[in-house]
């Protein structure tokens, strides 16, 4: 299963993540093919806070993100995950691009094998966007 999906994600032009909560919102989205990307935090809650700009990507942040698509078996997600017993929390959606195609994951409060993998590397991304801009 590995390898397919190693395959498969090896084919994904590009992966944009959009994650809110109580007040927040973000939006990531980076191409696969050259790294390029663009980041949005908005937060309702806390000033100062809200940033929005674009980021390189380098190599080996870009091949450590097809990794851990591929070893969370990201081709294979279902289309939503859904957990009915919490009515507030943490809303997120995932877009793969390749070509005309786009495979989309939604979630509720509930998250697929290999979520947090993937998100880890994406807010480490944000918040080195967010120190950037700081500086």
């Amino acid at each position: 299963m590995f390898l397919l999906s190693l395959i498969i994600v090896n084919g994904y032009d590009s992966v944009e993540y959009r994650s809110g909560g109580w007040m927040v919102t973000e939006i990531t989205t980076i191409d696969l093919k050259n790294g390029s990307g663009h980041i949005s935090y908005h937060s309702e809650i806390s000033e100062g806070r809200d940033f929005e700009t674009d980021i390189t990507v380098s190599g080996n942040d870009l091949r450590e993100l097809k990794m851990r698509m591929a070893f969370a078996l990201v081709p294979f997600w279902s289309s939503e995950y859904v957990n009915p017993n919490i009515m507030d929390g943490d809303m997120w959606r995932f877009y793969f691009y390749r070509g005309d195609s786009e495979k989309s994951v939604y979630g509720s409060n509930a998250y697929p094998f290999g979520y947090s993998m993937i998100t880890r590397l994406l807010y480490e991304l944000e918040n080195e966007a967010a120190q950037n801009l700081q500086e």
